[in-house]
């Protein structure tokens, strides 16, 4: 194969001829084209190169995940640890890739509730809630007793400031209540997931199964995605 390549890379320096460069031309696209990724050896290439990047990815993935994880409080850190187990369990299991892929994604998906958690979190600890309703309650009450107009419309600015601070407080604490639960929930699908692939024999029928319970996790995806577009991370 080189030595016939090299007689026709000698053959076109040796001719002008603007009809033979044409032939010549569509032969090595011909044979780049068609014949060397039909060789045995360009397919071992090309196999052993999807192997190294699928080696790269999942160490990337690892890597990602082992940083996550370091991040996180004790407890959070050992639950995570735990479906991360619970996880590679399950796709031992399984030989479809998109439901290996969706695997991966439920973990990704783990993460992103407890940055949603710990953000609402962080943010709850700025202020104190039962504080600013308490200032709520003074302030409507000086709104009340004040008779001059321009100390009234002070005071109905700071009163303006105050709820509104409050109401971010309380949607941070409701925030906090739903994804916590969002959390569990994820977890006890992919619980469930890997009892029905021990339980299952039938690679079709666990297919369907784990089907639909990856649709009532995507759910679980989107409501964190909204939420999390929402608070802007």
């Amino acid at each position: 194969m080189c030595c016939c390549i090299g007689i026709i890379f000698l053959s076109v320096l040796l001719n002008s001829n603007p009809l033979f460069l044409l032939v010549t031309f569509v032969f090595l696209y011909v044979l780049g084209v068609i014949v060397i990724p039909e060789t045995r050896g360009y397919k071992v290439l090309v196999k052993e190169k999807l192997e190294e990047d699928e080696k790269e990815r999942k160490r990337v993935r690892k890597e990602r995940l082992e940083a996550r994880l370091n991040r996180l409080s004790q407890d959070d850190r050992d639950n995570a640890r735990e479906l991360i187990s619970f996880c590679r369990q399950l796709k031992e299991k399984l030989t479809d890739n998109i439901l290996l892929a969706k695997v991966d994604e439920t973990l990704d998906i783990y993460f992103n509730i407890l940055d949603i958690q710990e953000n609402c979190i962080e943010f709850m600890k700025t202020e104190n809630i039962k504080s600013i309703a308490k200032k709520i309650e003074i302030n409507e009450e000086r709104y009340k007793l004040e008779t001059d107009g321009h100390s009234r419309d002070i005071i109905e600015n700071i009163l303006k400031s105050l709820r509104q601070r409050l109401e971010k407080l309380e949607e941070a604490e409701k925030n906090v209540r739903r994804v916590g639960l969002e959390k569990e929930r994820l977890v006890e699908q992919i619980k469930l997931l890997y009892a029905e692939s021990l339980s299952n024999h039938d690679s079709r029928m666990l297919a369907i199964k784990m089907e639909t319970n990856f649709r009532i996790i995507d759910q679980i995806k989107l409501f964190t995605n909204d939420l999390g577009n929402k608070l802007n991370l």
